[in-house]
Formats: C-alpha cells, structure tokens, sequence
C-alpha cells in the first residue's frame, strides 16, 4: 500500500531530456484521439484501475523524481474545451502527468500526456486499456545507447535547420489537424518525411522564406509498456537530396543524440543560441496496432500536424499537400 507524496522513481534519461530542454514556449504535451463506437462508460473506474497498475499514470512530480499521487479525474468537455485541455500546459508538481478526456456525446477519447512520463506509444497502451483491454505494464528504461557525439549539434550550430515559414499575425492557440489515407510498405517513416520536406518547401517558397537546409528529428519507438523510452535520430540535409534515404540511413544507426546522454550541461550552453540547434519539423511514426473498440483491422491510418506559429489555413495546405505525395509515393 502506498499514499501520495512517498518516492515512486526517478526521471528517466528521456524524461529529463525533455524537463531540462532550453525550450519553454512548448508545453510538451502528447496527443492521442480516438472515435469509439459506443459511448465510453466506466471510465472513471479504469482510470483508477490503470493508476493501481502502473502509478505512472497518477504521479506527481516532485524535482527529478516521480512521487504517488492521485489518478486523474475524467474531463468532459466539448467544442473548443477538448482543445483548451490538450494544449493547456501541465503543472507536474500538482497534477498527474496524464489528462483524460471525453466529448459530451461519450464518442470521442482523448489522450495528452506530458512527454516528460508518456512517450507515444505508451499513450496506446493507455488508451487500449481504457476502452477495456488489458492493462499494460510498466516500461523498463532501456541501457543508454552509444552517443552520437557532440558533431551533430556542431554542425547545427554552424548551419542551422531553416525553420517552417511562421504567419505573419500572431496565431491564437496550436492548431492540431488529421487526415486518414492509407499507406502501406516499408519505410512508412522516411516517406512521411520525404513528403513532409517538399510539402513545406512548397509552403516556405509561397511565403518568400528559404529551404535550404532541412533538419528533422525522426522519433524510434523504445521498450513495449507505459513510459517515456522512445529515442530518437536527427538528420540535416538539403531539400534536393533524396530525404527517404538519408532517413532510413539514420534510422539504421544505433547512436542517439548527445542531449539525451548529457541533457543538463547541454541545455544551459544551448540557451544563449537556441534558434541555431532547431528541427525544422519532427516525425513520430506510431505504426499500425489493433486497439479492439478503437479500430479496425486492415483499416485507414491517420496523419496529424501540429504547429504552433503557422496559421490553420496554411497548415490544412500542408498536411494536404503531405498526403497527396505520400499518396503517389
């Protein structure tokens, strides 16, 4: 038996990566959404069931380590509120790292995790368990893998990643889109990237802003179960190289990023020329996974686009414009 406030575990690696980022204008939030075909029901009980089984999901944060807490309560919302409750950002030290949300109609569940306890993959299992499937386990923090070596972030200091022409006017809030299509084969996460890199191309050259170094962060999935244990690979190159193939080079390598090795030191060098060591834009492959009430086998996958400075008129271009090339790939 434990009570709120005795020691849980330590942050992990990942996890302190992302709570010492010099990065402040994001609130690191992890989104999943899914439509159900009946109404949710129970799911204050699973909740509390899910918190028992992996207290991760009820934790507090307490400075580098997680400490027991209470299991989130459900939020029921509709309209703009689901929006407000994915975007707004966490209090760690006094609310659970996990935010569970339903429309007022019982059909939509949503998901946002802090990406300091959640990676996405650990939100399926999450949600698996909420629309009644078996509860997941725990993720065990995988051994550090071999550094990538100060070169990279060299290299991006020396020439940065142009970053995604912003709007011109302030934007409001983040705009969150999907598109279901299908795309099947290998190498699902480079295409997504490839496709992404001309879409945007496209969308700097309207709006008079360069493309000429492109640099993204292509998100690896870690151990199965609930946590933050994905990891990473970053690559920079030119627009006009074949991006497919540059991804999938990263992606066979096994050496990580040095910030997630050394995260604190990094961040404060880092701070002073923040703007120098951005991605132009990230990809977070999922993959495929039978999810029961949540989906059907052999069905349509969903891409999704989340920006904070670009305005929905030309973010719904891009995302269109992504899956018309993933579409003639």
């Amino acid at each position: 038996m434990t009570s709120r406030g005795e020691r849980l575990e330590p942050v992990s690696r990942h996890g302190r990566a992302v709570l010492s980022h010099p990065l402040h204008d994001s609130p690191w939030i992890v989104a999943l959404a899914a439509t159900l075909r009946e109404p949710a029901s129970g799911l204050e009980d699973r909740v509390e069931t899910l918190a028992r089984a992996v207290p991760m999901v009820a934790a507090r944060l307490a400075g580098r380590e997680w400490q027991h807490g209470t299991a989130p309560r459900v939020l029921r919302t509709g309209g703009d509120g689901v929006a407000v409750s994915i975007a707004e950002p966490f209090d760690l030290m006094k609310e659970a790292p996990l935010r569970v949300i339903v429309d007022t109609a019982g059909h939509r569940l949503v998901l946002a995790g802090h990406h300091a306890a959640f990676d996405g993959l650990a939100l399926l299992h999450v949600l698996r368990a909420l629309v009644g499937g078996p509860l997941p386990e725990r993720a065990s923090e995988p051994p550090a893998a071999r550094s990538g070596g100060s070169s990279g972030l060299l290299g991006r200091f020396l020439r940065p990643a142009d970053p995604v022409a912003p709007a011109r006017r302030d934007v409001q809030a983040e705009v969150c889109l999907a598109r279901t299509l299908r795309v099947e084969g290998p190498d699902i996460s480079a295409r997504i990237a490839a496709a992404a890199s001309a879409a945007l191309g496209a969308h700097n050259t309207r709006h008079g802003a360069r493309w000429r170094r492109v640099g993204v962060s292509i998100g690896i999935s870690g151990p199965d179960g609930v946590g933050n244990v994905a990891t990473y690979r970053r690559i920079d190159a030119s627009p006009d190289s074949d991006i497919r193939a540059v991804v999938n080079s990263a992606i066979a390598t096994d050496a990580e990023p040095i910030e997630l090795r050394r995260s604190p030191r990094l961040a404060v060098l880092a701070r002073p020329a923040l703007s120098r060591f951005g991605d132009s834009f990230l990809v977070s492959n999922l993959g495929r996974h039978e999810l029961g009430a949540v989906g059907l086998r052999g069905g349509p996958s969903v891409l999704t686009l989340r920006t904070l400075r670009v305005h929905q008129e030309d973010a719904e271009r891009i995302l269109d414009e992504t899956v018309k090339r993933l579409d003639s790939a």
